[in-house]
């Protein structure tokens, strides 16, 4: 890659994200151009060239398959805008998203796993009175998350970062070979 790199940084979440900025400024520093694209930003952000809005909602979330194939042609047509050379997925939701959405397109991407979706993410959604309350059928939904993250795991060909050793060691216990690389967040 040259000193031009494209690198577009997808999440389901919105700006502010000290985590998605420190990697899109650092990036800057060393000249790549930086896209972002999730909920569209409330204010502009000096760390991105661009940024692209994901109509991300909790049905989306939930794998409906008419709104994920909507947010699947809108990635479609920011990579056909940006042309990134990498993608950056902060979230489950987007990494498998990407995975989906792009496959058989050669773009490389990560799954950058801040929060080790299985365990914290899951247990937070469980523990939300509002998300127990709904539909019946949302029930399997941090199932169908956790097998998502597996998915990654054991196919092997996503490059997977982690924020700390025990979780690395974990995922690493469920595929030996699996590619997951230990990279600590720093504020």
């Amino acid at each position: 890659m040259d000193s031009l790199t494209k690198i577009l940084h997808v999440t389901d979440q919105e700006l502010p994200d000290w985590r998605i900025e420190k990697a899109a400024l650092s990036s800057k520093k060393r000249e790549h151009k930086v896209y972002f694209a999730g909920l569209s930003p409330k204010k502009p952000y000096t760390a991105f060239d661009f940024t692209y809005d994901l109509s991300w909602d909790y049905k989306a979330r939930y794998y409906y398959l008419s709104e994920w194939s909507v947010l699947q042609k809108q990635l479609l047509n920011i990579v056909k805008d940006c042309n990134p050379d990498i993608i950056h997925a902060h979230d489950v939701f987007a990494a498998y998203l990407v995975k989906e959405g792009l496959a058989g397109k050669h773009i490389l991407f990560v799954y950058d796993n801040h929060e080790y979706w299985s365990r914290s993410i899951i247990y937070q959604y469980l523990q939300n009175d509002t998300f127990k309350k709904s539909d019946p059928k949302h029930a399997s939904i941090p199932d169908q998350w956790r097998s998502w993250e597996m998915n990654m795991i054991n196919e092997n060909t996503i490059p997977m970062l982690v924020p700390s050793k025990i979780i690395a060691e974990e995922l690493n216990y469920f595929n030996k070979d699996a590619n997951v690389y230990l990279l600590p967040n720093y504020p």
